[in-house]
């Protein structure tokens, strides 16, 4: 639409001037074709009248070129700044007022001793009951020196030897018995009518092959171990009326466990070690 008669339309005085008009050729040709040309003297004047009268005229217009990947980087600083929040909000924060308790260890449930073994350790502890207490000093020269008996038994057997007093049972001797054919050392003690023995067998001779507890009950018998080092150590226990119970074997292994010391200087027991431990 074309402006008003006597006014001056500011936007089409402040578009860019197009950039062909800067051509030197072009500005002289136009000087040449309308230079000598004016316009009239009372239009000039008015036009600048109006000009004086007018406020400042208004800055040049700019543009700006939009970048599309502008919105992607603002919309990218948004989703960072959400995660951190939520993280804060959710993870730190819950850990530290809600702390989740770890799961409790898993129980390592004891193996039960063979029932083959188990007869064959019974058969023994039975045998020597009847027939040598209480008197089953069977190894000469040891006076009951429990240090004697394992460093003898250990030259028999070619494994460390456990051989102990324990606390509250009457020490009746020890001696090289056979249990299942093969030699072993066998400790044999005596509570009032209850009867305990304590076994090293040589694990070549048993059908366990791998280190950790075990317990059985077999035959009112009550049967507790525990293998390390190529050899297994087991207590046999019995008692009118079910006086042993496994709990009690149970307990003295654990304690036989814990004073069990591997007796050279690399954490691992020799066949030629002997071990003796004095519960007293």
């Amino acid at each position: 639409m074309a402006p008003a008669e006597g006014r001056i339309c500011r936007t089409t005085l402040m578009e860019p001037v197009p950039e062909q008009f800067e051509d030197p050729k072009l500005q002289a040709a136009v000087r040449r074709a309308w230079g000598g040309e004016t316009a009239p003297a009372a239009l000039r004047q008015r036009v600048q009248a109006m000009l004086a009268s007018e406020p400042g005229v208004p800055a040049p217009r700019r543009f700006v070129l939009w970048n599309p990947l502008a919105g992607v980087a603002a919309a990218a600083v948004v989703l960072i700044a959400v995660g951190i929040a939520a993280h804060l909000f959710f993870g730190k924060g819950n850990v530290s007022s809600n702390p989740v308790a770890p799961p409790p260890p898993t129980a390592v449930a004891e193996a039960p001793i063979p029932p083959e073994n188990a007869a064959q350790l019974i058969a023994t502890h039975d045998g020597c009951c009847a027939r040598h207490l209480p008197n089953h000093h069977l190894i000469p020269s040891t006076d009951d020196d429990m240090t004697k008996i394992a460093d003898f038994m250990r030259r028999q057997l070619k494994v460390p030897v456990l051989a102990v007093n324990l606390e509250g049972w009457n020490f009746d001797g020890a001696g090289p018995c056979p249990v299942g054919g093969h030699e072993t050392c066998h400790l044999l003690y005596q509570r009032g009518p209850d009867t305990l023995s304590l076994f090293t067998v040589p694990l070549r001779n048993l059908q366990i092959r791998s280190d950790g507890n075990y317990a059985s009950t077999f035959n009112g018998h009550v049967l507790a171990a525990f293998v390390r080092n190529g050899a297994c150590y087991c207590l046999v226990g019995a008692g009118p009326g079910n006086s042993m119970t496994l709990a009690d074997v149970k307990s003295i292994r654990n304690d036989l466990e814990a004073h069990f010391a591997p007796p050279v200087a690399s954490g691992k027991a020799s066949p030629r070690a002997s071990v003796a431990v004095n519960s007293n």
